[in-house]
């Protein structure tokens, strides 16, 4: 069986998350689901030649939403998410270099539903396979 790195890296982010106590969904999930909660979002993989070799990079983003008064809770909840990161994964098949200086967080507000504002917060965060 072929393992695919974006998989091993996303189950690893999605089990590093809860295993920080954040409910944690694939999608968004039902609407009377409690805030805050984190869904896992895209993921993208950009091969690069190089000399004597192909570099694989894989970005991975990932969603905090959070009620009117959660902004500091999505904030602290990327925070904590982006620590774990830091410090790579080793999967079963693979290794995967945090590349910090390409990790971006993002904090907005979304209005989107009616009579509602959200505070979503966005992680992207970039690793090296190695």
């Amino acid at each position: 069986m072929i393992y695919s790195p974006r998989q091993e890296l996303y189950d690893a982010l999605y089990e590093a998350s809860e295993q920080l106590g954040y409910d944690t969904y694939q999608f968004l999930p039902p609407a009377k689901t409690p805030y805050p909660f984190v869904v896992m979002g895209s993921m993208q993989s950009i091969s690069s030649s190089l000399k004597t070799a192909i570099q694989d990079r894989v970005i991975i983003t990932i969603h905090v939403w959070g009620d009117q008064e959660g902004w500091s809770k999505v904030d602290s909840m990327m925070m904590e998410l982006e620590k774990v990161a830091r410090n790579g994964f080793l999967t079963d098949h693979y290794r995967f270099q945090a590349q910090i200086n390409e990790f971006d967080a993002e904090t907005m507000i979304d209005d989107s539903v009616a009579n509602t504002v959200l505070n979503h917060g966005l992680l992207t965060l970039s690793f090296l396979l190695s």
